[in-house]
């Protein structure tokens, strides 16, 4: 509960719901596994017609594994990042994602659980052990 946003829902409060894959199936998108490695504070929010832009301020130590064009799962809904800053990162939602996650009730100061991909923090986690050995 400290990790994520849940101790702050309310009764009637939206949350997104996956059902897990199964063996045969098609991969449509990312592969998440559902831990979340803690929460990013909603900075920014622009709606245009054509989408919706998000900054989400997120603590240094997961940052480091958000790259631009990667992915990270967002209250469960896995989606593509956009530029990354010093501070957070932007998402850029169309509105089928609005229509079918709860992001579309975010406003700026929601907090929002996050999960990094795995893959990208073991790669990270790995060149850093290797570069830390070379230096001795």
């Amino acid at each position: 509960m400290r990790l994520t946003n849940l101790g702050a829902l309310v009764v009637d409060d939206w949350v997104n719901f996956e059902r897990s894959l199964t063996f045969g199936a098609e991969l449509g998108g990312h592969i998440v596994s559902g831990h979340i490695h803690g929460t990013a504070r909603l900075a920014e929010r622009v709606d245009t017609a054509e989408n919706c832009r998000l900054f989400l301020e997120l603590a240094p130590q997961w940052l480091e594994y958000v790259l631009p064009k990667g992915f990270v799962a967002v209250n469960g809904a896995s989606l593509t990042v956009g530029e990354v800053t010093k501070t957070g990162f932007w998402l850029h939602l169309i509105p089928e994602t609005l229509a079918i996650t709860n992001l579309n009730e975010a406003t700026a100061g929601t907090l929002l659980n996050i999960e990094v991909d795995q893959q990208t923090m073991t790669i990270v986690e790995t060149v850093k052990k290797v570069l830390a050995q070379q230096q001795r």
